[in-house]
């Protein structure tokens, strides 16, 4: 009778679950259908929502995120900015505005929207040109330092004037996100959780079979009354046909 490998039960099971614990929440929001974000009240805007829209307008950056390296030796390498945060405008009827995550690649884009949006708030430009920059993601908490800098930006720049920030700010970002590498992952996961409950059951039917195997073996030699078969006739020599013909003939 095997074991049961519990190391390759173990690596399966942690990371098929760590699998789907990361991507789970996105798996789900992956399965909504896609939102156009300038259709949107910012009253209706919600936390886990699937968002696919185009920007057209940005103010400012908020904040960024830097990433670097340590070396052994003590050094780091050169800071470079991953991801910058900005601030746009959402709502149909009333504008209020909200965060956007923009990854590195797409910061000379997001510099052009923001000039066209204050040339047409100063009313240098007629409307906010045909730059646009297309997002699909899902919208998440503005929390932490995110979230004071968001808010120390309207107070530092005086933006909306004298009037208290607060009731115009929509404590939200939208992030992108490639939702078909999320549901790979999670598939992935899946199949890793699928293929270690299918190995405990092959061991455990594997292992009941030999444990039937061998009772059956252990109680037939138990048994005395058991039927021992016959041994199978031993074939006749050339020899002892021609004695055996002899004899035959001396009785007649």
């Amino acid at each position: 009778m095997k074991r049961v490998n519990w190391r390759l039960l173990l690596i399966l099971l942690i990371f098929g679950g760590g699998l789907i614990f990361m991507t789970g929440k996105d798996f789900i929001t992956s399965l909504q259908k896609p939102v156009d974000l300038n259709e949107l009240e910012a009253s209706e805007i919600k936390p886990g929502m699937h968002i696919k829209t185009d920007i057209f307008a940005a103010l400012d950056a908020f904040a960024s995120e830097e990433t670097w390296t340590e070396n052994k030796n003590g050094s780091t390498s050169p800071k470079k900015t991953s991801n910058q945060y900005y601030i746009i405008p959402v709502g149909v009827e009333s504008v209020q505005y909200m965060g956007l995550e923009v990854r590195a690649a797409d910061f000379s884009t997001m510099d052009t929207i923001m000039d066209n949006t204050y040339a047409w708030v100063i009313g240098e430009a007629e409307d906010l040109g045909d730059t646009s920059y297309t997002v699909e993601g899902t919208i998440e908490k503005l929390e932490g330092e995110l979230d004071q800098y968001f808010g120390e930006w309207f107070t530092d720049t005086g933006f909306l004037g004298e009037d208290d920030p607060g009731p115009y700010l929509v404590h939200y970002m939208l992030v992108t996100r490639s939702f078909k590498n999320v549901q790979v992952m999670f598939g992935l996961g899946v199949l890793l959780l699928v293929l270690a409950g299918l190995y405990v059951f092959l061991r455990i039917r594997k292992n009941n079979k030999a444990a039937d195997t061998a009772l059956a073996a252990d109680g037939a030699a138990a048994d005395p009354a058991a039927p021992v078969p016959a041994a199978a006739p031993k074939a006749r020599t050339d020899d002892e046909y021609e004695n055996a013909n002899k004899t035959d003939r001396g009785m007649n």
